[in-house]
């Protein structure tokens, strides 16, 4: 559906508020939470996909969503 669009650099809106608060509830990454996917998103992303997926893409996929919709860490 369409809360599992891909989000990725230069993303903007209500999903990518989804992101930074998953990413800030699974890391340490403190992001500031603005709607606005730039660079302190994307790399805040890419450590976690490296660590929770394997591999990183950068951007946020239905692999991605569901490691943070399930709480990964």
């Amino acid at each position: 559906g369409a809360s599992d669009s891909s989000v990725g650099q230069d993303s903007r809106g209500a999903d990518v508020i989804r992101v930074q608060r998953a990413l800030n509830a699974a890391t340490s990454a403190q992001l500031p939470v603005t709607g606005y996917f730039g660079a302190q998103t994307r790399s805040a992303l890419v450590g976690y996909q490296k660590r929770v997926l394997g591999s990183a893409s950068g951007v946020v996929g239905s692999a991605t969503w569901k490691a943070l919709h399930r709480g990964r860490m």
